[in-house]
């Protein structure tokens, strides 16, 4: 498993999601939808991916395969992100449910991971994060109506007090599991904070726009069709300065894809600041990133009941032990 985005193999089923009145509800709801847009199932509603903070089940009809989603509670912004996002290369909505946040979405065409596996070519990688930085470029007008939508506020200046509470917290830090952390690896942690303040200083003076931040851009986030890609399951973002994106690509090509990576994501960028100094930045940011990684966890920890957090425990912890790594802590 990759540090940053490999798909989880845990299949721990949320009870909201597998009961049976949900499902029924829900499907209800499909089906009506569809009914709707003039459309008729040709299979039945596959439940296709189940995890505890969201679920995704698939809808085949004789007008095109449809996706349908639904989020837990803290999650459920990310029917508004992709509505205020709808210009760009986000899933087409054809259904919501703004109450519930349910959403229903055409199809994107194939992952890139469904074509190329876990290493795409570094053409394809340079290809998509250009277009996803073209993306956040143009999407840093709507920060703030993305914040009022409820995406997550992890701008520069309020990033590293919530991450602060989340070392002083226990059942995140330390579960009762092997994955805890030492009191070593605490006090190491809490021994970055001028390190992370430093970060947040090197990224604030380059004066780029907040924006909408994945925080989860992998192969298996990505789609594409006729050469047009589009970046789906946008459950972990949140408004950041945008390029905190670049650590999980950068985990994914290795060192030997990272000059390309790099370059690639940050030549829309260069129109409003240097490419050096957006490069003399990249290991502030990598360093920033896994704090909203830690935060991400924590929102979603919010919302499971201790059955539903079994098997995931280890978020927090890999995202801590991964920033002492990169800190050289």
């Amino acid at each position: 498993m990759r540090p940053g985005g490999a798909p989880w193999t845990i299949l721990r089923m949320s009870v909201q999601w597998t009961d049976p009145s949900w499902r029924s509800e829900a499907e209800e709801w499909i089906r009506a939808e569809i009914s709707d847009l003039g459309c008729a199932l040709t299979d039945p509603i596959e439940h296709s991916h189940v995890r505890p903070w969201g679920t995704v089940a698939r809808v085949s009809t004789d007008n095109g395969l449809l996706w349908f989603k639904a989020n837990i509670a803290p999650l459920t912004f990310e029917l508004r992100l992709i509505e205020l996002l709808a210009a760009h290369a986000v899933p087409h909505l054809v259904a919501r449910e703004p109450s519930r946040g349910w959403m229903l979405m055409e199809d994107a065409g194939p992952l890139v991971s469904e074509l190329y596996g876990e290493e795409p070519p570094l053409v394809v990688w340079r290809e998509f994060l250009c277009e996803y930085a073209r993306l956040q470029v143009a999407a840093a007008p709507a920060a703030e109506k993305l914040i009022a939508a409820g995406v997550p506020d992890r701008r520069l200046p309020s990033l590293l007090e919530p991450f602060e509470r989340v070392l002083e917290d226990d059942r995140l830090v330390r579960p009762p599991k092997p994955d805890a952390l030492t009191p070593d690896e605490l006090d190491r942690l809490h021994a970055l904070m001028p390190k992370l303040q430093e970060s947040v200083a090197a990224l604030a003076v380059l004066g780029l726009p907040d924006s909408v931040q994945h925080d989860d851009l992998h192969p298996w986030n990505v789609c594409v069709e006729a050469g047009e890609y589009r970046f789906i399951d946008w459950g972990d973002a949140c408004v950041s300065q945008p390029m905190l994106t670049l650590e999980i690509p950068l985990q994914w090509v290795g060192r030997d894809g990272s000059a390309v990576a790099k370059e690639a994501y940050l030549e829309p960028w260069t129109a409003l600041r240097p490419q050096e100094d957006l490069l003399a930045a990249t290991e502030a940011a990598a360093l920033l990133a896994q704090v909203t990684g830690v935060l991400k966890w924590d929102l979603i920890n919010s919302a499971l009941n201790d059955e539903e957090r079994v098997g995931y425990e280890h978020g927090i912890p890999r995202r801590l032990r991964h920033l002492l790594e990169l800190a050289g802590a």
